[in-house]
């Protein structure tokens, strides 16, 4: 919900405005340091980190919730913190989480309540695997196919670019070394992400 929709909804009260100065401070810094990342994005300099998957993919669903609540959309995170580890910058890999759920949001948008997206995270053989599904319904099947290829878009008649699972594509198999994928469920589409786990200490 928006400013000007919790005013006409009589929710426009301190908490509010506390939560949603938080949030808008969040975003700020993100797109701060997103800004650094992706200005070094095809350099082999970049320095590679650490970092904590669960901990990513929150950050990412926080910097939207604002929107997805206002959308009604409920979010299901099944990904614990502190057990899920990777290699890669961080910021990188919470870009692929946004693109992910911007798309589902505008997927979702067009479809009947309850409108639902889940994530997950386990370990398997020394991979993590995160998995990304929603009920917005899936992807058209002609273009299933080349949905990662650049300009590839589900949604040209709302200004969609196509770029941003060719850049997911690209952060997940060229800089994490993993790989990802997609398939339309009984649902929506679920997207597959898997990549290394770093077991260093």
């Amino acid at each position: 919900m928006n400013l000007e929709s919790a005013q006409a909804f009589g929710e426009l009260d301190e908490a509010y405005l506390g939560k949603r100065i938080l949030e808008g401070n969040e975003l700020i810094k993100y797109m701060s340091r997103t800004i650094d990342d992706f200005r070094h994005f095809f350099s082999p300099k970049a320095a590679h980190a650490r970092f904590d998957v669960a901990g990513a993919i929150k950050q990412a669903v926080r910097i939207v919730s604002a929107a997805l609540d206002y959308q009604r959309i409920q979010v299901t995170v099944d990904a614990p913190e502190g057990h899920f580890f990777a290699r890669g910058l961080e910021n990188e890999f919470a870009q692929v989480i946004l693109n992910m759920l911007n798309n589902a949001k505008e997927a979702l948008s067009q479809r009947e309540h309850p409108r639902r997206i889940m994530i997950s995270a386990r370990e398997e053989r020394g991979e993590i695997i995160v998995t990304f599904c929603d009920n917005g319904g899936g992807i058209d099947p002609q273009i299933l196919p080349d949905i990662f290829k650049p300009y590839v878009t589900t949604r040209s008649e709302e200004g969609g670019t196509g770029i941003g699972l060719y850049m997911a594509q690209l952060i997940i198999e060229q800089k994490m070394h993993g790989s990802i994928g997609v398939s339309n469920s009984a649902e929506g589409a679920c997207f597959t992400l898997k990549f290394p786990e770093d077991e260093e200490e």
